[in-house]
């Protein structure tokens, strides 16, 4: 449990408003008081949860926080949200990557106190603003099924930091060895996380004409079984959690076989087709449609 203290917009003195943050189950709750009136939001971050304490207890009274988590220029990225619990978001300026991450109860002098609804739309408007030259890159992981069999490929992508690869999705075909690349739309960032996935495929396949493609999603991170060892033996022998994935034809488990870039996948016989507007990271070696 944690107490910030906040300046707000649109009073005439020196208000504040107490916000304490708590985690309830798997929920991040956000208590507000606020003259004399209590107001609790949980929410699945506690970035959502501010946004619901900005709509629906702050917002009524003309009053706006002074902090980043309610600034026009900030906003988080699915990673802060799941791994950070949305406790810290990402300052955009049009045009160019963000990548400078800042509290969400934290204040400064850029703070530009905006509505929860203004907040959202300048988002939008950063990812439109550089999206015609995003550039992905990563690599192609070959996924075996344990069930069917089946082997099939799937993108991991990378950046200088967790915003460079927000909302970017991998689509494997169960037909071929074959991969689209895309992104999420602004519609679809709004959906819950598990809806999110599935209405991007539907939106792709609607617009290629196909039906062969599925996303593949990670199950879990199988790590090595923990012995006792002293430290310098356990760094020696340490090896990185494994990744256990969705089968797209049958819904069982697969693992990593085998690792490429994207133009070695297209030498062996594979193909990676870019949709929309992104350009991968060897461009030459790709046709978009």
């Amino acid at each position: 449990m944690a107490e910030h203290l906040v300046f707000v917009i649109g009073s005439d003195d020196d208000e504040q408003i107490q916000l304490v943050t708590e985690n309830i189950g798997q929920n991040c709750r956000i208590t507000c008081r606020v003259r004399g009136e209590t107001f609790t939001a949980d929410e699945g971050d506690f970035f959502e949860a501010l946004s619901t304490v900005r709509r629906r207890a702050l917002e009524p009274k003309g009053l706006i926080p002074f902090c980043y988590g309610a600034s026009l220029n900030v906003w988080p990225s699915g990673m802060a949200r799941d791994m950070g619990q949305g406790l810290s978001a990402y300052k955009m300026q049009m045009g160019l990557p963000a990548s400078e991450l800042v509290g969400i109860f934290d204040q400064g002098p850029d703070v530009i106190p905006s509505r929860v609804e203004q907040q959202a739309e300048f988002a939008k408007e950063w990812i439109g603003s550089f999206r015609n030259r995003r550039k992905v890159e990563g690599y192609v992981l070959t996924l075996k099924c344990r069930r069917c069999g089946s082997k099939f490929p799937h993108a991991i992508f990378s950046g200088d930091t967790d915003m460079a690869i927000d909302g970017l999705i991998s689509l494997t075909s169960v037909e071929r060895k074959e991969l689209v690349v895309g992104e999420l739309s602004a519609h679809e960032w709004k959906l819950e996380d598990a809806e999110r996935i599935s209405a991007a495929c539907e939106r792709i396949s609607a617009a290629l004409a196909r039906t062969d493609l599925r996303p593949v999603r990670v199950v879990r991170w199988q790590k090595a079984q923990s012995t006792r060892l002293s430290f310098a033996a356990f760094r020696k022998n340490y090896k990185p959690p494994v990744g256990v994935y969705s089968c797209p034809k049958c819904g069982g488990e697969a693992k990593s076989i085998q690792q490429q870039s994207w133009s070695e996948l297209m030498t062996s016989g594979g193909h990676i087709e870019p949709f929309g507007e992104l350009k991968l990271h060897d461009p030459s070696q790709f046709t978009q449609r």
